[in-house]
């Protein structure tokens, strides 16, 4: 994660969604900018979840309204990025309506990232619904007599998206030359192609390190000091009119598997089942190694167990393609066991003769024995 040296204005641009796992990630279907998205409230209890990813300082706008007839009664959550629930106050209007309407809300400094909208119902109604959105960007930073630090190093940061054009500009004010310039992806890295030092100015560089905050990184002689400007051409989603397909699910499983199996094989009947979907498993030690949806109604997934998978119940769950709705949870429904023993000899001890009345040490050698373990043996009077 990059820091903002001092007395630097954080600049930041709104980035678009992407489609992640939902429920158990805490992530839900995915919304553009401009989109307008039916869906369907089935049951009370039920939640649906849309993800966008905002940066700070980006002013944020939903309505969302229920199906003509159909009686549903709204209400809506705002989650940041930790899945704290924010209280827009005011700026949320129409709660236990049918329509409802978030204006004007400002991502607050510090929470650039991934944004949950939660669509649920009031007084046990249901029924169907649209869900739309509008974002506005914050300007791309230009900062004037920015000034190296003591090592001699500064960073302009701002927040970017695949496919988006970067171009930066860059005046040594006083104090130069600059050692290097160049830019930063999300991690911190480097990004090979845009060691811009001599030029001073990139132009149209294609950002292909998905959405976050990039950074201009500036090397130099301590107190040199600099104006940059970055300039970001971010290209607009095509506007979408979709109504979502029928949540996927899965019917009740008690999967078993052991340690150290490879390519354990798994049919898991379900509904809705789409091409392209993913299986998660919680916890650790348990690895997906392929999963091929046959039909509406059939998935056939392969798993990996590592030796050292810890034992006990793991969650399943199902992941659809993009716009296909949210993931659907299946819980406890995975044990992981020990492998089973394995009987190598059998060795009495004395002479090696069981006789009537007389006791006789027996050793079991083999392989997976543990602690807590029995044994028994076959016939009677042992």
């Amino acid at each position: 994660m990059h820091k903002t040296p001092a007395g630097l204005a954080a600049a930041v641009l709104v980035l678009l969604v992407i489609p992640v796992p939902a429920r158990a990630a805490g992530r839900g279907a995915l919304l553009h900018a401009g989109d307008a998205l039916t869906s369907a409230i089935a049951a009370e209890s039920d939640r649906d979840e849309f993800t966008v990813e905002l940066s700070e300082g980006a002013v944020l706008s939903v309505a969302v309204a229920a199906a003509k007839g159909g009686g549903l009664l709204l209400d809506l959550e705002l989650q940041r990025p930790d899945r704290v629930v924010v209280d827009p106050g005011a700026l949320l209007a129409g709660r236990g309506t049918g329509k409802l309407a978030l204006k004007g809300y400002v991502v607050p400094a510090g929470q650039t990232g991934l944004w949950t909208l939660v669509v649920k119902p009031q007084d046990g109604t249901s029924g169907g619904y649209t869900i739309s959105a509008k974002m506005k960007a914050p300007k791309p930073p230009s900062v004037k007599a920015l000034a190296l630090g003591g090592d001699g190093k500064a960073l302009v940061e701002f927040t970017g998206e695949n496919g988006a054009l970067a171009s930066v500009k860059i005046k040594v004010a006083a104090g130069g030359p600059l050692a290097k310039a160049q830019l930063l992806d999300p991690a911190g890295a480097a990004i090979a192609g845009t060691d811009f030092t001599a030029s001073l100015a990139l132009a149209s560089f294609t950002l292909r390190s998905g959405f976050g905050r990039y950074a201009v990184e500036l090397t130099g002689p301590a107190g040199a000091t600099v104006d940059v400007s970055v300039k970001l051409k971010v290209p607009k989603p095509v506007k979408r009119k979709l109504a979502l397909p029928p949540e996927g699910s899965l019917a009740a499983a008690s999967l078993l598997v052991k340690q150290e199996d490879a390519g354990h094989d798994f049919v898991l009947a379900g509904a809705n089942l789409r091409a392209g979907s993913a299986l998660l498993v919680s916890g650790t030690g348990v690895a997906v190694a392929s999963v091929a949806v046959s039909g509406a109604t059939s998935l056939e997934v392969s798993f990996d167990v590592d030796s050292a998978a810890p034992y006990g119940t793991r969650d399943l769950t199902l992941v659809p393609p993009p716009l296909d709705g949210e993931p659907f949870l299946l819980p406890a429904s995975l044990t992981v066991q020990a492998p089973d023993p394995t009987i190598t000899s059998v060795t009495v001890g004395g002479d090696g003769v069981l006789r009537h009345g007389a006791a006789r040490e027996i050793t079991v050698t083999g392989t997976g024995f543990r602690s807590g373990g029995t044994y028994g043996f076959t016939g009677s009077g042992l």
